[in-house]
């Protein structure tokens, strides 16, 4: 009985299947090609601190990742990406943004910031340390270029933010050790005397 239902509907399915297919390919030819680049970072996730000499907690771990992963997808990461590139500069880029946006809006550099973040995705790789950033674009060299200049900045920005920290704990150090000396001045004075 269900097999005759379908015989009697063939034309109305096999219309629907065409209509399908003919939108399908009608769609592929007219967006344009979208090319998916991939570059990895590898996170310490084990090595202990080198000033304090603590692990992360293996609680805040998740955090800690999705924190970086955020990062990588944030304007804080493309906008420096923007600068390497040139393009806030750029007088080809500087009319597009002006048609795009009626002389309304951010800047172009925030503009173009905001594109390559909506395109930027991070993922961690199931298993392992190795954060994987992955940037898609309108040709393979493109991609793999904003690809590789994310993860240069991403890098970058760490190892900023770790000396700016580490020179914070070791000024707090250097009071301490000062304070220490202070201390022990006086208790020699004291004893001294």
């Amino acid at each position: 009985q269900f097999l005759r239902i379908l015989m009697a509907r063939k034309a109305i399915i096999i219309a629907t299947l065409l209509a399908s297919l003919v939108t399908a390919v009608i769609v592929s030819q007219l967006l344009p090609p979208r090319y998916e680049a991939r570059s990895r970072v590898i996170l310490d996730l084990i090595k202990p601190d080198p000033v304090t000499g603590q692990l992360i907690a293996t609680n805040m771990l998740r955090n800690y990742i999705s924190t970086q992963m955020q990062l990588i997808e944030d304007l804080q990461t493309a906008e420096p990406v923007i600068d390497k590139l040139g393009w806030a500069n750029d007088p080809a880029l500087i009319e597009s943004y002006a048609r795009a946006t009626d002389g309304k809006g951010t800047d172009i550099r925030r503009w173009r910031a905001q594109q390559i973040a909506d395109n930027t995705k991070a993922s961690m790789v199931e298993g392992s340390n190795i954060l994987e950033i992955s940037y898609r674009g309108s040709s393979p060299e493109f991609a793999k270029q904003i690809a590789d200049l994310i993860r240069d900045t991403f890098i970058e920005q760490n190892l900023r933010s770790t000396r700016e920290t580490s020179a914070r704990t070791a000024d707090w150090y250097r009071d301490q050790a000062e304070r220490a000396k202070a201390d022990l001045t006086a208790a020699e004075d004291a004893r001294t005397r």
